[in-house]
């Protein structure tokens, strides 16, 4: 097996020689078209044209390969493997219910074009090792056609969730051909033994979570020694109609398996089954579970307390968060951001018509950049929020400006890049966890941040990380940073998370979704349906954890 080694810029860079491939008679803004027809789901694919770019770096690579570029179907990435066009798309029910018929028309044959192996996942950190492009040759000289997949994705409280992806294009690796089914019906309906498929069977994103079966239960985990301090959090939740019961740790046990028996317990009787949990202290003064991921054995992560339908389940049943401190005042302080948060109590609200985007100047197709806008541009085409950029390659791109915009308020900030742990090195000058705290936003608005990047979200105790300052830093003795925050517990990959970011924010823009934990669940359907490799997605729910409450109702 050869084995070869690219850097990130290098890998996502591609030569601009492309060569456009006319496919059918007329030129077309979609790829397909996708309805419920009465008992069945149809999908049309009328692919007009296909681009191919030569790889650049084609002294690193044995073979002529070229990146395909459709203009809706995006590229599988399961690594090392030939890069084809799919669309994907989730369903309510088991795989064995369904079945898949397809009608292909003509075939375009192009000769000699080797599509590229997909590349592996980098991580988002500056200076660890990054895995290595293994090509599967044996995929490159196979002849088998796949033209669809179902998969198990696992069951949201209670509903079993089905991912179908189809696959309009083919590489023959015999004869070195790419054929290209221009114009291909798929039908989906259900299994001959299990009756009609329901209207409401194929569930966009929210749509999962909307349609479930929720309440307003919510249960809360602290130490002892933060009970009084929590009472405030238990006090205001009840009074916006929460149903909150708040237990101490010390009553359930000492260990994980202690913690999780006890919310498998209670979410599985019908009496006290909840939507929505909190967790109260640090990686020390809380149980944690530690997981294998791909960049770490120990992968700091709360989602096993949260899922209920056995090892192989990775879909949380419940909205989740945590608040991670030290001491009271820390507790103190969460707490009041959120109250002001939810309230809009601020002497200042201004800073709800603002947005901050931060992004490396790494990536292609799309970059960091790309990524980013398109995370605000949805804000501002719904809200009329006015986003302000911080991009690496700006010399503005500095710890202080980056506080002054901060210190005027600003509701949402996405930051995609490098992360250390405890920085924003992907800046002109790298922001640092120490910076958090002259952040001057004393009765401003408190963003909500979503950390595209490696390791700042660990909440490892007296480690400075970043996501742990964002939530508990204070300026001239008042709460500033963040209402809430998302972040890695470990090395990241990088798209996935990129691509969650985006669906966040694209699911909060359509308004249909009101509470921060809602939203980014929905974010982790979406990229479920836009991405094709099952195991980086399964991973990025591991290791993504919310800073804050996952009931904080969102204002925009």
């Amino acid at each position: 097996m050869k084995s070869i080694v690219l850097s990130v810029c290098l890998l996502l860079s591609f030569s601009i020689w492309a060569s456009v491939h006319p496919l059918l008679g007329q030129r077309s803004d979609t790829d397909f078209t996708m309805e419920e027809n009465g008992n069945n789901i149809s999908v049309l694919f009328q692919i007009s044209q296909l681009e191919t770019i030569p790889e650049s770096n084609k002294d690193l690579l044995p073979a002529n390969f070229e990146r395909l570029k459709f203009k809706q179907l995006q590229l599988t990435s399961e690594a090392g493997k030939p890069s084809l066009p799919f669309h994907s798309f989730v369903v309510k029910g088991l795989p064995e219910e369904y079945r898949v018929q397809y009608e292909l028309g003509a075939a375009r044959v192009l000769a000699d074009v080797i599509p590229a192996p997909a590349q592996p996942e980098y991580f988002r950190c500056g200076t660890c090792r990054q895995p290595s492009l293994d090509i599967d040759w044996k995929s490159y000289t196979a002849t088998t056609k796949r033209f669809f997949q179902m998969e198990y994705l696992g069951e949201f409280r209670g509903t079993h969730l089905t991912r179908i992806t189809l696959y309009p294009v083919q590489f023959n690796g015999a004869q070195n051909q790419l054929v290209i089914y221009p114009q291909a019906q798929f039908d989906i309906s259900r299994a001959e033994t299990k009756g009609n498929i329901d209207l409401d069977a194929l569930v966009m994103p929210e749509e999962i979570i909307r349609e479930a079966d929720l309440n307003k239960k919510y249960i809360i985990i602290t130490p002892k020694k933060f009970t009084e301090a929590m009472q405030r959090f238990v006090n205001w939740k009840t009074e916006l109609g929460y149903e909150v019961s708040l237990y101490e740790l010390e009553d359930i046990g000492n260990t994980s398996a202690d913690v999780q028996k006890f919310i498998a317990d209670l979410y599985k009787n019908p009496v006290t089954q909840f939507t929505y949990a909190l967790l109260v202290g640090h990686e020390r003064s809380f149980p944690t579970f530690y997981r294998r991921t791909s960049s770490s054995s120990r992968t700091p992560s709360d989602l096993p307390y949260f899922t209920f339908g056995g090892a192989s389940d990775y879909i949380p049943d419940v909205f989740y968060g945590r608040f991670v401190a030290d001491n009271t005042t820390e507790i103190e302080n969460i707490i009041s951001k959120t109250i002001e948060y939810e309230t809009q109590h601020y002497a200042d609200a201004s800073g709800l018509n603002r947005t901050v985007g931060l992004a490396s100047n790494e990536g292609s197709n799309p970059s960091d950049v790309d990524y980013v806008k398109a995370m605000l541009n949805v804000f501002q085409d719904t809200y009329a929020q006015t986003p302000k950029f911080f991009f690496q390659t700006n010399y503005d791109s500095t710890p202080s400006n980056l506080n002054a915009a901060l210190s005027k308020g600003v509701a949402w900030l996405n930051y995609i890049g490098h992360g250390s742990g405890t920085s924003w090195p992907s800046m002109y000058n790298t922001y640092s966890s120490s910076h958090v705290s002259s952040i001057d936003s004393y009765g401003k608005v408190k963003p909500v941040v979503i950390d595209v990047a490696c390791q700042n979200g660990n909440y490892t105790y007296g480690a400075g990380k970043l996501g742990v300052a964002f939530m508990t830093a204070t300026h001239n003795g008042q709460p500033t940073g963040a209402v809430a925050y998302y972040g890695g517990s470990v090395n990241i990959s990088w798209h996935p998370p990129a691509i969650m970011a985006v669906g966040t924010n694209r699911i909060i823009a359509k308004r249909s979704l009101e509470h921060l934990g809602e939203a980014l669940l929905a974010g982790h359907f979406y990229l479920t349906a836009n991405y094709s490799t099952l195991s980086a997605i399964q991973e990025n729910y591991t290791w993504y954890m919310l800073q804050g409450d996952p009931s904080l109702h969102l204002n925009f």
